[in-house]
């Protein structure tokens, strides 16, 4: 686990006032700039914490793209 992913935060929450779910996110980007996300209205608690996952899995493959367009443009040059 690198530092980035340990600086993220993820966490789910139920709104008891409204009776449904949400997910407030807090994670650092690949500048190192913080920033945060929050989804609310979900239904489920799966389905709060699916769109957690989803968050969680297109941030790796996003850093992957990121490092390999990187290692292809330093090739070139």
């Amino acid at each position: 686990m690198n530092t980035r992913e340990r600086d993220d935060r993820l966490s789910v929450h139920k709104d008891t006032k409204r009776g449904t779910w949400y997910v407030k996110i807090k994670y650092t980007d690949w500048t190192g700039e913080k920033k945060e996300i929050t989804r609310r209205g979900l239904a489920k608690k799966k389905d709060a914490l699916l769109f957690e996952q989803d968050f969680h899995r297109q941030k790796k493959v996003y850093l992957l793209f990121s490092s390999e367009l990187y290692m292809i443009y330093t090739w070139r040059t």
